[in-house]
């Protein structure tokens, strides 16, 4: 991959991550409202955790072998989304079952959960590109 190719897919991937996080922040905190900043903070550590879990190692897997080994990076980033989109999946869908139990019977608040359990998948089809390129 060439210089130029590889900036703008850099760039390209960071700038969908972070749009995506601003948008999923945005409409947490909307639908939360200022009274909830507590349910948003526990929403926004559940989601940490669940990053965590969903990754399974792979941004310092990824990034070692990509920089030891350039001309396998392609084969390191796609099993790493293999891994962190399966992962990933596990990840939601436990979060999905658990969604209604963490939001306490709110609707807005479970709700929110479900948007960043499914964030989980979002991070794992973008995220083994971005670790490669550090």
């Amino acid at each position: 991959m060439r210089v130029r190719s590889a900036v703008a897919l850099s760039t390209s991937v960071n700038i969908g991550i972070s749009v995506f996080g601003a948008t999923a922040g945005i409409l947490l905190a909307r639908a939360l409202g200022p009274e909830d900043r507590g349910n948003l903070a526990a929403v926004m550590a559940w989601f940490v955790i669940a990053l965590v879990v969903a990754e399974v190692g792979q941004s310092a897997a990824v990034t070692y072998w990509a920089a030891k080994e350039p001309e396998r990076r392609d084969s390191f980033v796609a099993a790493a989304r293999i891994l962190m989109i399966s992962a990933g999946i596990v990840v939601s869908v436990m979060g999905m079952l658990f969604s209604g139990t963490l939001g306490g019977g709110d609707p807005d608040l479970t709700n929110a959960y479900r948007v960043v359990f499914l964030g989980c998948l979002a991070n794992a089809l973008g995220a083994p590109v971005v670790y490669a390129m550090q």
